[in-house]
């Protein structure tokens, strides 16, 4: 990334608020230790994310002045078709965070002058356990739980970019 930078897209954040913990108490633990999960990323979201987004943002637009940002929010993980795991009730509540965290990459995007593409209508009914997914439903390799898989990356919401 450079001055003669013409795009940069971006999803970032759930690192940030250590939404594996999240992802693993919601798929294997009880109810009790999903929702602190959930609740405890919320918090992050609102309190230390704001400004790790706009530090990135800035920083993005020093070393790539003349580009254009579209920074990507995440996807439902789930829709189309009940998981076994996770439940659905907890599934409703992973997608709620989705939507929390979702809305706060909107809200620091529009403060800092760059694009914002919502994905969450483009991977409508291609959740996890789809019969068409485009997100990786639970397994082993936690690192590919939960992520876009080859369709998502390609019919995803930069695929509306490039058509």
């Amino acid at each position: 990334m450079g001055p003669g930078t013409d795009l940069v897209t971006l999803t970032v954040g759930a690192n940030d608020v250590d939404y594996v913990r999240v992802m693993r108490a919601c798929s294997i633990g009880p109810d009790a230790s999903c929702e602190a999960e959930v609740a405890r990323a919320e918090r992050g979201m609102d309190h230390v994310l704001p400004a790790r987004l706009d530090a990135t943002y800035a920083a993005i637009a020093h070393r790539a002045p003349h580009a254009r940002v579209i920074i990507l929010g995440y996807p439902h993980l789930f829709g189309g078709a009940p998981c076994l795991i996770p439940a659905p009730p907890r599934a409703r509540r992973m997608n709620a965070a989705g939507d929390h965290i979702d809305a706060v990459f909107a809200d620091r995007a529009r403060a800092a002058g760059v694009a914002y593409m919502e994905p969450r209508r483009r991977f409508e009914g291609h959740g996890a356990c789809a019969a068409d997914p485009w997100i990786n439903p639970v397994g082993l390799a936690v690192s590919e739980s939960y992520h876009p898989n080859r369709e998502g990356q390609v019919r995803g919401p930069l695929a509306v970019r490039r058509g």
